[in-house]
């Protein structure tokens, strides 16, 4: 994400690094911050009443590969 934004000029203001992205939507539900995250999780969390809103990233972006250790 960063590379893409870098590429038209901007950049993003992080504030909040969390170690596991299932914590993501509790953060965001609970605060003005917005996150980046898969679609799926994004999704299950907005029909889980989160008071959360999924919306499509303003820029395309690529698909990544998860890995399970």
């Amino acid at each position: 994400m960063d590379r893409k934004l870098a590429a038209l000029g901007l950049t993003r203001r992080v504030v909040l690094s969390l170690p596991q992205f299932l914590v993501a939507p509790f953060v965001v539900a609970d605060t003005d911050l917005i996150a980046t995250l898969a679609a799926r999780v994004a999704q299950r969390f907005a029909a889980a009443n989160l008071a959360i809103v999924v919306h499509e990233p303003p820029i395309t972006m690529s698909d990544f590969s998860l890995a399970m250790m």
